[in-house]
Formats: C-alpha cells, structure tokens, sequence
C-alpha cells in the first residue's frame, strides 16, 4: 500500500527548495505567506493546500489578492469561510475537531504557538503517513524560540503515533550537534560560547563609554544654557 505523504513548506528558501515538487506521490501545503515570495512561486503552483490562520488585519491583508486567485483549498479561520469569503477557496481549519483528537494531553489550550502545530495536527487527522517540514528550520533566537518548542512536542507525539517525518538537513527541528552527558561539547560550541562572552564584554564598555559622553554632552550644554543665560542679560 502506498504511503500517504505531504510536504508542510514554509518560507526558509534554503529548505523549502528540497521539498518534492516533481514527486506527484506528494500532496504539497504552503503557508498563505508564500505566495508573495518570488522564490517560492513554483511551489505554490504545485501547491495541494494553503494554510492561513492569522488574522486579516495584521497579516495576509498585503497579500490577498493573489492568495485570492489561487484554486485550491485554503485552511483559514471559519469567519473568513462565509458568504462574503475574500479568499474562494477558503474552508474553515478543523480546529474543533483537532481539539477533540489532541486536547486531552493538554490542561486547556491546545501547544501551537505558530501555524506549523495545526498544520501537524491537520496532517494527522487527515491520516498522512509521511510529513516532510521544508523552509521551516527555526533556527533563530526571536520569535522561534517560543515556537520551536511546540514544534518538537508535536513532531515527538505524532512520531509515537507511527507517522514518519522528512526533516532536511539544514533546519533546526529536532536536531542536535551532541548527546549532553555522554559527548563532549564540540571545540566550536566552546568558540562560540567564547566569542559571546567576549562580544558582551565589549558590549559593556562601549555602554560604558556612551554614558560618559552622555555626562560630558550634559555638562557642556549646561554652560552653554549658562552662557546664554548671562548673554541675555546684558542684551536687556
């Protein structure tokens, strides 16, 4: 029996371009945002789904006309499904129904703090057999480091379930450079570490500098407002 399998594609280029676009066995979900990347185009030709739960007012409003034009379906929050829909092809996200299938492991809200979790749990209601997560590497300190986790639970708990994962080298998912405890660090972890500490050091002094001519501009613009004090004075 064939396996079942779809490519989740989010916006990292370098990833994203390793996704199966000429397999035909794989069924292909973007993110709504990839379509405004020019990089990206032919993946969202070959695209089987979108995905976009954010908000119109704040995200995908710079982009929905071409999101509007495409003509597969598009997951989007219920309220943007109706008569008056912007999007033609949009149908509502099955959010209900993930929470009935995933919300007994969790005290209340369902663990998504991004769109790749309900794309996951969508994939596994939908009975993928094989995810393949492309152009999603979470790989920086800002935003993904509250996201990456929700991720890593997700990916763990569906691989228990016995779906298989395609994850590229290159992104940050589930990947690691050694085992604490049994490994030693690697001599470039411990540059790295080095190089940080040395770069907050000098962080430090030029903050430290900074206030001391902040302390001299002070000083020199009270005798100037001193000065022009006693020059009014005497042009009375």
């Amino acid at each position: 029996m064939d396996m079942k399998k779809i490519a989740l594609i989010g916006s990292a280029i370098n990833t994203a371009m390793q996704a199966p676009l000429t397999d035909d066995s794989w069924d292909i979900m973007n993110l709504g945002s990839n379509i405004s990347l020019k990089e990206l185009h032919e993946h969202c030709k070959r695209s089987t789904y979108f995905i976009e739960i954010h908000k119109r007012e704040y995200n995908w409003e710079y982009y929905e006309g071409k999101l509007a034009k495409v003509t597969v379906p598009v997951l989007m929050d219920e309220k943007y499904c109706g008569e008056d829909k912007r999007i033609p092809t949009a149908i509502p996200y099955p959010r209900e129904r993930v929470r009935e299938e995933f919300g007994k492991y969790f005290r209340n809200k369902l663990f998504s703090t991004c769109s790749v979790p309900w794309m996951l749990a969508w994939a596994a209601i939908e009975k993928y057999d094989l995810i393949g997560l492309y152009g999603l590497d979470f790989l920086t300190n800002d935003e993904y480091l509250w996201e990456r986790p929700s991720i890593c639970w997700w990916l763990g708990h569906l691989q228990a379930r016995g779906i298989e994962f395609d994850i590229p080298d290159g992104s940050g998912l589930i990947s690691a450079v050694y085992e604490y405890g049994f490994d030693p660090k690697p001599d470039e972890l411990m540059e790295i570490t080095d190089r940080i500490i040395g770069l907050k050091k000098g962080k430090e002094e030029v903050l430290k500098k900074i206030e001391e001519v902040k302390a001299q501009l002070a000083k020199q613009e009270g005798a100037i407002e001193q000065c022009e004090y006693f020059k009014r004075r005497y042009n009375v």
